[in-house]
């Protein structure tokens, strides 16, 4: 008689989500379906006014075939691929959105990986369930970020932009879950320690409880913002950043010579995240404003500028920035 196992889960840990797979792949079993489920209160705090999942995953399990063997690396990546893919389509048309969509495609990445006795690399290396649920975050908020940006390439995106939209995306200026960050974080291989750090952070500790903020432009005062980090490169949220602190000190000079020194003009991604970063933000705030000037900015035109004081139009700022300033 073929033995069925049905798994209830909702932690939201990633340690425990190792130990969990670990204990089913280490039992012979295999995930064969999958389903996440609403479970949670409706009136939770994130899920207000949103189509968001809870985070109860159940998980299917069945005897893994005793003739099961190895599997590679390159073909298993390609069938997680393919599974997560078909399936965030259909969650990302009902409208969810965040870490809700990690909880949602490690089921069905799960049936690929978990169908083998071990997946080895060319190497011969073992692909750890460590390094599996890695590269499933790492897929989903890649989908995510490729429907937040309309289709723009995201391979040149930094790890430090791609958390920044997500995060905005999700909690927007709410307060967001230590744990929830934590995952997004880990998604993109960065720490959390180090989007906390002091003055070029992009999160820091929410007044009360266990929850972080994401911080805009305004709040991050330090003058190395928009300068490269240890690892010698620039986020493109701190450029971003950068040009809206220089557009608020009518610093023209600056702007235009910022804009020429790092290629924004030239660079789609730089308009494709402005363009989000709008969209996540809230109708009529002053930051909207701000990038809603900024993204029709052409270097060496005259343009109207609407800073973060929140100008009317008989006081908008006139900047004419003009190639010959910043010569």
């Amino acid at each position: 008689m073929d033995r069925l196992l049905v798994i209830v889960f909702a932690h939201k840990e990633p340690n425990a989500w190792e130990a969990l797979l670990e204990a089913i792949i280490g039992s012979g079993f295999a995930v064969t379906a999958s389903w996440p489920i609403d479970t949670e209160k409706g009136n939770r705090t994130a899920a207000l006014g949103r189509a968001a999942l809870a985070t109860s995953l159940w998980l299917v399990c069945r005897k893994r075939p005793t003739n099961a063997k190895n599997g590679r690396y390159s073909e298993v990546k390609r069938k997680m691929q393919e599974r997560i893919t078909e399936r965030l389509r259909y969650f990302w048309d009902v409208g969810i959105r965040g870490p809700d969509f990690v909880w949602a495609a490690i089921g069905p990445a799960l049936e690929s990986y978990s169908s083998y006795t071990e997946v080895k690399r060319m190497d011969g290396q073992p692909f750890t369930v460590t390094e599996f649920l890695t590269e499933v975050r790492r897929m989903v908020t890649d989908f995510a970020l490729g429907q937040i940006l309309h289709g723009t390439s995201t391979e040149a995106l930094d790890e430090w932009t791609r958390y920044y939209l997500m995060h905005k995306d999700y909690f927007g200026a709410e307060n967001a879950p230590v744990g929830e960050c934590i995952l997004l974080a880990q998604g993109y291989g960065v720490s959390l320690d180090d989007l906390r750090a002091p003055q070029v952070g992009i999160l820091k500790k929410a007044s009360s409880g266990n929850a972080l903020k994401l911080l805009g432009y305004t709040e991050r005062t330090s003058d190395r913002i928009g300068f490269a980090h240890t690892s010698g490169r620039i986020p493109m949220i701190d450029m971003i950043h950068r040009v809206m602190k220089l557009w608020d000190a009518n610093e023209s000079a600056h702007i235009n010579a910022y804009f020429h020194e790092h290629g924004l003009q030239e660079n789609p991604l730089f308009k494709a995240v402005v363009q989000a970063l709008i969209e996540t933000s809230p109708q009529g705030s002053s930051e909207r404003s701000l990038m809603e000037t900024l993204i029709n900015y052409e270097p060496g035109e005259p343009v109207s500028g609407v800073s973060s004081s929140g100008r009317s139009d008989s006081d908008v700022v006139q900047l004419r920035l003009s190639l010959d300033e910043s010569s």
